[in-house]
C-alpha cells in the first residue's frame, strides 16, 4: 500500500525539476514510510510512497517495463495476481520479481492494454506512463476504496492519491467548489467526482481515464457497474453466502507482513474474523477500541468473539475527546469531512500499527445487504407515496413539513416534520433528506444570496435523482442501495478508513467489498435480506453456525461518539467562535447569523444540531488548512 503521484506535461519539451515532484511526493508522505522513488523523463515525473506490504526485496517503484517504454506508479493490492502471472508468462512475459503485483500489473497493461482493468481483482488506483503511446492510463478500483485525485493548470496535469499532493500545482484555481459545498453540507463529505476547491476532481470507483499531449483533457470512462437487474428467487443464498466470503477472505490473507482485523463486535466485522481465525494457520490479531460510556461502547461483544476464535485481542480504552484536535482531522483529511467516527477509526489504526502492517475490516456489509435502518424508514415511507399521487402529496405535505413543530427529543418514526417532509417528495429527494447532515429547512437560511447564485439551482438531491433514476435496479431497495454504494460508501466509509489507515501505515483491505462477491451478491433477493424488519438477513442466518445469537441479532450501534455533549463541553469554545470565523466569512457562501443561532440552539438544549455544527466546525478547520496548503 502506497501513495502515488506525478506530473504529464501539455509538452514534450518540459522537463521537471526533481524538486516538483520531491515537494508532491513530501505532501503524502504517510502514505509510504518504508521507501520511495520518482520517474522524471521528457514531460513526465512520477512519484511513489512505498509502505512494503508484498515481495518487500522487489517491487520497488516506479517500476519500468524490459522496454523502458512503459513505467507504474501503483497503490494497491492484486489479489489475482499469481493467476494472472501465468496467464502472461504463457504468453511470453519474463519476470524480473519473485511475486510482485507491480510487476503484474505492468505487464498485464502491456498484454490487454487499458482493458487490464476488467482482469483485476482487488484494491487499486495506478498510473501508466506510456511512451509508445505518448499518454498516461490511469484507474481505480471497482468500489473506490483507493482514492485517486487529479487537476490541471495551464502546462500541466497533475495526480495524486490525496488532495494535498495536488496542490502543489501552481495555479491550480483553488476557489471553493459550490457544488461540492453544498453536497458537504448535506452529506458531511465531497462525493466523487467533486473535490471541495474548483480545480481538482476525484476519477470516480470503476473508471479509467487517458491523458495525451495537447489539450490536457482527460478521456473518463467506467469500466464496471453493480447490476441489480436479474435477481435470483432460487439462490441457495446461506451456504453460498459463506462460501463466497470465505473466498474473499482468504485472498486478503496474502502478505510478507503480520496480518489482523479490526473488531468492534458488530455482525460484519465478527463475519470476517470469524472466518480469518478459520483460515489462518496461526491465532490471529484483533484489534479494539473501548470507550467508558455504555451507549458508545462495544467492546464486551468485541472480547466475547475474541475468545471464541482464540484471537490475540488488542484492546484499548480511551476518552475519544482526549487530545481531540480538530486541526489534526483536517491535515489527515484534507478537504471537509464531518464523520466524526473518523476519530475511533484513527485511534484504532493506531493500535493495529504496535503489532501487525495490514488488517482487513468489516466495512461494506450494510450498503451491500441493508443493514441500515433508514433503508427500512425509506421503504415504508416509499410506499405511503406510492398511495397518493406526487401532485398531491408535495403540496399537502410540503404545508404540514413547514407548519409542523420539530421535535428533536422524539425517536425518529415519532417526529412527524421530518415524516411529512419527506412524503412531500421523489423518492431520490426523500433518501437524500434522509442521509443529510443538514436538513433541507437549515441549508435553505444557511446559503447565502452568493451561494444561491453560484450554485444556479444546483440541489444534492439532484444527484441523488440522478443515480436512482440511472441504477441497473428493479426495485426501490436496489435504488437505494446503489446509491449508497456511488455515495456514501466510496465518498464517506472508505475515505474514512484510507486516510485513518494511511496516516498510521496500515493497510485496510475489504473482503465484503470483493467485486466477485459483490456481483454475486446483487442477485440475493430484497427478500432473502430484509425479512421481518430485520437488515442482513440472510448473512446473520448464514453466520448463525459461527456467531452466538445474541451478537448476531443485537441492535446495530455502530462506531459512534458523543460529538453532541462534546459541543456543548470540551468544543464549546470553538463553536462559539464560529460566527467570528474569518475565513467562513470571506467565502462569502454562509450566513453567519443563521450560525449564531444553530450555536445558541443547540447550547441552551432547546435542539440538537450537532450534525451540522461539526460539519461547520471541519469545515472551517479544513479551509484554513488549505488556505496555507503549498
Amino acid at each position: 500500500m502506497c501513495g502515488i503521484t506525478g506530473l504529464f506535461a501539455l509538452s514534450p519539451d518540459k522537463q521537471y525539476m526533481p524538486s516538483e515532484i520531491q515537494t508532491m511526493m513530501a505532501a503524502i508522505s504517510h502514505r509510504g514510510p518504508d521507501g520511495e522513488g520518482y520517474y522524471l523523463d521528457q514531460g513526465v515525473a512520477l512519484g511513489h510512497l512505498r509502505l512494503s506490504i508484498v515481495d518487500i526485496s522487489g517491487g520497488h517503484q516506479p517500476m519500468k517495463s524490459a522496454d523502458d517504454q512503459m513505467v507504474l506508479t501503483y497503490n494497491g493490492e492484486i489479489y489475482n495476481a499469481a493467476a494472472l502471472r501465468e496467464q502472461l508468462e504463457a504468453a511470453g512475459y519474463q519476470f524480473k520479481t519473485s511475486h510482485s503485483d507491480t510487476e503484474v500489473l505492468l505487464y498485464s497493461y502491456a498484454h490487454w492494454g487499458t482493458d487490464c482493468v476488467r482482469h483485476l481483482r482487488g484494491m487499486f488506483a495506478f498510473a501508466i506512463w506510456d511512451a509508445a503511446k505518448d499518454q498516461l492510463f490511469l484507474a481505480r478500483d471497482r468500489l473506490g476504496i483507493k482514492p485517486l485525485y487529479y487537476g490541471v493548470n495551464e502546462d500541466s496535469f497533475a495526480f495524486s492519491s490525496e488532495l494535498k499532493g495536488v496542490l502543489p500545482l501552481k495555479g491550480i484555481d483553488k476557489r471553493i467548489h459550490p457544488q461540492a459545498l453544498e453536497d458537504y453540507l448535506t452529506l458531511g463529505y465531497v462525493p466523487d467526482p467533486k473535490t471541495i476547491i474548483v480545480g481538482a476532481r476525484k476519477l470516480p470507483p470503476a473508471h479509467a481515464m487517458t491523458v495525451k499531449r495537447g489539450a490536457l483533457i482527460p478521456d473518463v470512462w467506467q469500466y464496471w457497474d453493480v447490476d441489480f437487474t436479474a435477481p435470483d428467487p432460487d439462490l441457495a443464498a446461506e451456504q453460498a453466502l459463506l462460501d463466497q466470503l470465505d473466498d474473499a477472505v482468504r485472498a486478503r490473507l496474502m502478505a510478507d507482513v503480520p496480518v489482523g482485523a479490526f473488531l468492534s463486535g458488530g455482525v460484519d466485522s465478527s463475519a470476517v474474523v470469524s472466518l480469518m481465525a478459520r483460515a489462518a494457520p496461526v491465532p490471529i490479531n484483533s484489534f479494539s477500541i473501548g470507550v467508558e460510556d455504555i451507549d458508545y461502547d462495544e467492546s464486551d461483544y468485541a472480547d466475547r468473539i475474541a475468545q471464541k476464535f482464540s484471537t490475540k485481542h488488542h484492546v484499548r480504552y480511551v476518552d475519544p475527546a482526549q487530545g481531540l484536535d480538530t486541526a489534526e482531522l483536517a491535515r489527515v483529511y484534507s478537504e471537509p469531512f464531518a464523520d466524526s467516527s473518523a476519530i475511533p477509526t484513527l485511534k484504532v489504526c493506531a493500535l493495529a500499527k504496535e503489532t501487525v502492517k495490514v488488517a482487513l475490516s468489516g466495512d461494506g456489509g450494510d450498503e451491500v445487504f441493508l443493514g441500515y435502518r433508514r433503508q427500512l424508514f425509506h421503504l415504508k415511507e416509499h410506499k405511503l407515496r406510492r398511495l397518493i399521487p406526487y401532485m398531491v402529496r408535495r403540496p399537502v405535505f410540503g404545508l404540514l413539513g413547514k407548519v409542523y413543530p420539530k421535535f428533536d427529543f422524539l425517536p425518529r418514526f415519532l417526529r412527524a416534520k421530518t415524516t411529512f417532509e419527506a412524503l412531500s417528495m421523489t423518492d431520490a429527494e426523500a433518501y437524500c433528506h434522509t442521509v443529510s447532515k443538514t436538513p433541507r429547512r437549515v441549508m435553505a437560511k444557511l446559503r447565502s444570496r452568493k451561494f444561491k447564485k453560484a450554485l444556479r439551482g444546483y440541489r444534492t438531491r439532484d444527484l441523488f435523482q440522478k443515480l436512482y433514476d440511472q441504477a441497473p435496479a428493479l426495485t426501490e431497495l436496489a435504488r437505494i442501495k446503489y446509491i449508497d454504494l456511488k455515495t456514501f460508501l466510496a465518498g464517506g466509509v472508505l475515505t474514512k478508513v484510507d486516510r485513518a489507515s494511511m496516516y498510521h501505515g496500515v493497510e485496510v483491505r475489504v473482503p465484503i467489498l470483493d467485486h466477485h462477491f459483490i456481483e454475486w451478491a446483487s442477485k440475493v433477493p430484497d427478500g432473502q435480506q430484509l425479512v421481518g424488519g430485520q437488515g442482513k438477513s440472510c448473512l446473520k442466518k448464514a453466520l448463525e453456525p459461527l456467531i452466538d445469537h445474541d451478537i448476531l441479532y443485537r441492535p446495530k450501534q455502530g462506531f459512534s461518539i458523543p460529538v453532541e455533549s462534546w459541543l456543548r463541553s470540551e468544543l464549546r469554545e470553538k463553536l462559539l467562535s464560529l460566527p467570528q470565523s474569518e475565513i467562513l466569512h470571506q467565502t462569502g457562501y454562509l450566513n453567519m447569523r443563521v450560525i449564531a443561532k444553530l450555536i445558541d440552539g443547540h447550547l441552551s438544549l432547546r435542539q440538537n444540531n450537532a450534525d451540522v455544527l461539526w460539519a461547520l466546525l471541519m469545515l472551517e478547520e479544513s479551509l484554513r488548512y488549505l488556505s496555507n496548503a503549498d
